[in-house]
């Protein structure tokens, strides 16, 4: 392999400790190509999956722009929504009700 040629020159270190990381080396360059099988074993369900949900996507998002493109161009013509109470009328309310008026009462007269 390559990556075996590549660390080579490890090997001509007589040091324990370099010995022991050229075995842990080989080690993990050997693993590295049955893990990465299993690795597209696992993917490959969800590479299927994902697939159909991406085209799905597609087609939604031309969806939604052939919509935004058809609609886009019209004006609102209904009623001038009202707002609802401001800040100052929340706080007066807030008010009344601390003081232990019912507001309740009074929305149904």
């Amino acid at each position: 392999s390559t990556e075996l040629a590549d660390v080579e020159f490890l090997r001509s270190a007589e040091d324990p400790l370099l010995e022991l990381g050229n075995v842990l080396l080989e080690t993990l360059l050997e693993l590295k190509e049955p893990l990465d099988e299993v690795k597209r074993d696992l993917t490959a369900p969800i590479d299927e999956i994902n697939k159909p949900l991406n085209e799905l996507r597609t087609e939604l998002d031309e969806a939604k722009s052939d919509v935004n493109t058809a609609v886009g161009g019209l004006d609102w013509t209904g009623p001038v929504p009202e707002s609802g109470p401001t800040p100052d009328d929340a706080m007066a309310d807030l008010e009344r009700i601390e003081a232990g008026e019912d507001l309740l009462e009074e929305a149904e007269e």
